[in-house]
This record gives C-alpha cells, sequence and structure tokens, in this order.
C-alpha cells in the first residue's frame, strides 16, 4: 500500500510526499510513520536556511491518504486520515 503526505504553506503552496508499507500496519502506526518522514524533511530543508532565507513552516496538521502509484491519484474509497506533526 502507498500513502500520499500533503503539507500545505498557506494559499500558495504546498509538497507531497510519498511512503509505502506492507498493509498491516495499524492508523497509529501509519501516524508515525507519516510524522517520521515530514521531521525527516523538514530537518533537511531546514539545513538549507543559510543559503536563501528561512523556510517557512507548514501547516501543524498534515493530510496523508491511500494513493494509486499507477494511476497517480488517491484512491475514493481508501484510508485517509490527518494528523498533527509538530
Amino acid at each position: 500500500m502507498e500513502f500520499q503526505i500533503k503539507e500545505s504553506f498557506g494559499k500558495d503552496g504546498g509538497s507531497y510526499s510519498y511512503f509505502t508499507v506492507n498493509g498491516n500496519e495499524t492508523i497509529d502506526q501509519l501516524k508515525k510513520k507519516a510524522v517520521e518522514i515530514v521531521l525527516k524533511e523538514w530537518k533537511e530543508t531546514k539545513n538549507f536556511s543559510f543559503i536563501l532565507h528561512s523556510p517557512q513552516l507548514s501547516n501543524p496538521t498534515i493530510n496523508v491518504a491511500e494513493y494509486d502509484s499507477v494511476k497517480h491519484c488517491k484512491i475514493r474509497k481508501g484510508i485517509k486520515f490527518k494528523t498533527r506533526w509538530r
């Protein structure tokens, strides 16, 4: 199963991240994995702040949805949830 993480940076920006699980995880395990990915990406982004300017934090809530990588879209009746990452 593949999942898409959507972060929002206000009305004009956002980012997507993806991760794969084997299918027998609970929602709590999926939330934990999504938060770990977002924190890792934030840490990598924060390291480049000296080049341009301080990067803007995304909203504290991320949206996670089951994703079909063949059709490149979210699965309509798949698993969806919101969680806070900071």
